[in-house]
């Protein structure tokens, strides 16, 4: 059962605690409230918030990359005809167990207070169309790409962010351990404070997959974001980020020379911030009447899903209509035991839910489009689904 902070001092002062640690554990306090996240003072304390033995936790922080699996995905872009470029791109997903945990950690220990006003990822009230909508007027516009970006994103790093936040060097060292992935780290015997109680022997990386990982990319990424908003002010740029992909884009036309320029400062200050640019996805927009950005397509003033999504969607729920959202389902499942894909199997609900959550998606980005599918939409997905669309 959660239990609130001053409760759990109280119990450390009533058990005999030492003035020391009282005033520590204020100021464990002070530092949690400014970053406005809920004061924790030890791993026991996090047991106790997330309503599980001590014992069972530090099992856990102790064998971490034993609570992850690995899931192949292919990926969207990879060109079935040519074969080029890597096929699958791979998440690391928690278990139950873990998942949980990490969930409590991002309920009570993850501030987006901090982050930057140009991310547009992984913050509720921020997505896509925000972004997007940004780079309005835009005559020409750059997109990059971080390349590997989950894995180039260390539990050192991480650690960091969870000083930043207030938490103790111990129990921030721990909180890293349980958000991030194959890092092979050993517990000294005695006490110790933060990294010097443990024995580090390989680095871990921040899991594609975790529900804690992208509220903490943000927070690692708060000085690239501080560096391009200071560029971007600089020469009457606008940048936003979403996740790995950012954009520059500039009102007025730049000449060849000025596009290169550009091109080398972004990858001058990635290097500075401790970043690499995937060289094969950056893109320069120019002199066009739409720009596509983010899924989305930016025409004057107007935001819109861009055609080739409208497309597949539209695609979609012809099928499911006219073969049966079951009748679908079967044929996937064949067609996916052809491709031999993992997770093959694929029945009616998984369709209708796809297609839900696909509308979810319109409806917050476009909403003339999601007007137009809605009827259909509800037809198919009413026998599963409750909620008025």
């Amino acid at each position: 059962m959660n239990q609130p902070p001053h409760l759990y001092a109280n119990e450390i002062q009533r058990l005999g605690g030492s003035l020391k640690l009282l005033q520590k554990i204020r100021e464990v306090d002070a530092n949690c409230a400014k970053s406005q996240v809920q004061s924790v003072y030890t791993l026991a304390h996090l047991a106790k918030i997330c309503g599980m033995q001590y014992s069972e936790l530090q099992n856990i922080l102790e064998n971490t990359n034993e609570h992850y699996s690995k899931i192949q995905i292919e990926k969207r872009e990879y060109d079935k005809r040519r074969l080029t470029g890597p096929r699958y791109r791979y998440l690391n997903a928690p278990d139950r167990d873990l998942k949980y945990i990490q969930r409590r950690i991002l309920e009570h220990c993850i501030s987006q207070r901090n982050v930057g006003f140009d991310s547009y990822a992984y913050e509720s009230g921020k997505n896509t169309l925000g972004a997007v909508r940004r780079h309005v007027g835009a005559s020409i516009i750059f997109k990059f790409d971080l390349a590997d970006f989950f894995d180039s994103i260390n539990h050192i790093q991480i650690f960091n962010v969870f000083i930043r936040l207030g938490y103790p060097k111990l129990l921030s060292y721990q909180l890293s351990l349980l958000t991030t992935y194959g890092h092979d780290t050993v517990r000294r015997e005695g006490r110790g404070d933060g990294e010097r109680l443990y024995e580090r022997r390989k680095i871990g990386k921040l899991p594609q997959g975790s529900p804690t990982s992208g509220a903490l990319s943000n927070l690692v990424l708060n000085k690239f974001d501080r560096y391009f908003s200071q560029y971007a002010m600089r020469f009457g740029a606008v940048y936003t980020r979403y996740a790995d992909d950012f954009q520059l884009s500039f009102r007025e036309n730049l000449s060849p020379s000025r596009q290169k320029r550009v091109i080398g400062d972004v990858f001058r200050l990635c290097e500075l911030s401790g970043f690499q640019i995937n060289r094969e996805k950056t893109r320069v927009l120019k002199n066009k009447n739409s720009f596509n950005l983010l899924g989305l397509s930016l025409k004057g003033d107007s935001v819109t899903v861009n055609a080739n999504y409208r497309k597949k969607i539209l695609a979609f729920i012809y099928t499911a209509e006219k073969y049966s959202p079951a009748g679908y389902a079967i044929h996937l499942s064949e067609m996916n035991k052809k491709a031999n894909k993992p997770n093959c199997e694929v029945d009616e609900y998984d369709i209708l839910a796809r297609i839900y959550g696909h509308y979810c998606y319109i409806m917050s980005v476009d909403e003339n489009f999601s007007r137009a599918i809605a009827d259909r939409v509800r037809k198919l997905v009413s026998p599963l689904f409750s909620m008025d669309i």
